[in-house]
């Protein structure tokens, strides 16, 4: 049996497409496998002790978000006016920036599209009152930095209006906030601000 040329053009382009499908999905499932090589960030109180913060959320270019569903940490307590130690090692090398925020509200993924033809855009939305007490707009590769944890920030927050299904676990989340390039990495943990 001779193949015409039409039938070897339609041959090629089959195993290309297929071929090119291939990478592209396997690329997508070895980023999202990537939390794994992520290290946490470590927030260090001024009596020694350590909590790790694990990367949550994984914003690809702004379009994709990847979830980390393995994620168990513990109850981060902090005191107001306390100086703690940032302990970090980035995943991408020099990072654009890094900031460090304690949210009295939620985080969300949100899903936007411009139109019924194009795909649709997927970020993070943190919702709710944001308290800055670390920003670096030129993080190293690797640090040990100081943040401090301002001192009007308010204990007296109902906590179930926060995390209706966790009532009585905590009154803000620790969220850090590191961008690399083209992809935003979010590290979250529940966080308890004492006096």
């Amino acid at each position: 049996m001779m193949l015409t040329t039409n039938n070897l053009y339609i041959l090629f382009l089959g195993t290309f497409i297929s071929i090119f499908s291939f990478i592209l999905s396997s690329a997508i499932d070895v980023y999202a496998l990537e939390f794994d090589s992520i290290s946490p960030i470590n927030l260090i109180k001024e009596d020694g002790t350590m909590y790790k913060i694990y990367p949550t959320f994984i914003v690809e270019e702004g379009y994709k978000v990847f979830n980390n569903t393995d994620v168990q940490n513990e109850r981060v307590i902090i005191n107001k006016g306390e100086s703690v130690k940032i302990s970090y090692e980035s995943p991408c090398g020099f990072a654009d920036s890094m900031k460090g925020l304690l949210l009295k509200g939620k985080i969300d993924q949100s899903v936007s599209t411009f139109s019924a033809n194009t795909s649709p855009l997927q970020t993070i939305k943190l919702s709710g009152d944001q308290i800055e007490f670390y920003d670096n707009s030129s993080p190293l590769e690797k640090s040990i930095e100081i943040a401090n944890i301002p001192e009007n920030i308010s204990t007296d927050v109902e906590i179930a209006d926060i995390f209706p299904d966790r009532p009585n676990e905590a009154n803000y989340k620790i969220v850090l906030v590191l961008n690399c390039d083209e992809d935003i990495v979010y590290y979250t943990a529940d966080a308890e601000v004492v006096e």
